[in-house]
């Protein structure tokens, strides 16, 4: 199971070459809270996204959903494209 997370892992972040900082902490925050189901006040919390003002992690949220790395499931709340649960 550890292997195929690892290999799933690595084929997002491939997809995600030539993001910004701030789209990547986003990225990492939302698979920290387990990538399914991850509110945006988790991900504004998160270790990963303390740098960042709100407005940066909205930005950030809006251009990842844009570019297929993130389903925006519904207001507020977010996951990994194909996140498995």
């Amino acid at each position: 199971q550890e292997l195929k997370n690892l290999c799933w892992e690595h084929k997002q972040y491939a997809k995600a070459q030539g993001f910004s900082d701030s789209q990547m902490s986003v990225v990492r925050a939302i698979r920290a809270k387990g990538g399914h189901r991850v509110f945006t006040q988790e991900i504004i919390d998160s270790e990963w996204t303390k740098h960042y003002s709100d407005q940066s992690i909205y930005s950030a949220l809006r251009s990842l959903v844009e570019k297929d790395l993130i389903n925006k499931d519904k207001k507020g709340v977010y996951s990994y494209k194909g996140s498995q649960s």
